[in-house]
C-alpha cells in the first residue's frame, strides 16, 4: 500500500479513537451526574460516537482505504455505519 495510504489508516484509528472516547466520556457523565433528561438526539449522538464509528464507519473506512491505496472521501461510509 505505501506509507501515505498506510499512514492515512493510522489517522483514521486516530479519529476513531477520538470519537469513541469521547461517547464513552459521554455516557460516563450522564451516570455520574444521574442525569435523566436527555433527549432521544442526545442519546443518538452518543451512540453514533460511542459505537457505530468502531464498529461500523471505521471498518468499512479501512477497508475501503486499503482496496482503494488510501483514497477515501472525508464522508465516504458515514451514512451507512450509521
Amino acid at each position: 500500500m505505501g506509507a501515505e495510504a498506510s499512514w492515512k489508516i493510522v489517522e483514521e484509528t486516530e479519529r476513531m479513537m477520538t470519537y469513541s472516547l469521547e461517547g464513552q466520556a459521554i455516557e460516563l457523565a450522564w451516570i455520574c451526574d444521574h442525569r435523566c433528561d436527555l433527549s432521544v438526539r442526545d442519546y443518538m449522538q452518543m451512540c453514533l460516537k460511542k459505537t457505530s464509528w468502531y464498529s461500523f464507519i471505521y471498518p468499512m473506512r479501512v477497508g475501503a482505504m486499503v482496496a482503494a491505496a488510501g483514497q477515501l472521501s472525508e464522508d465516504q461510509f458515514f451514512r451507512l455505519g450509521w
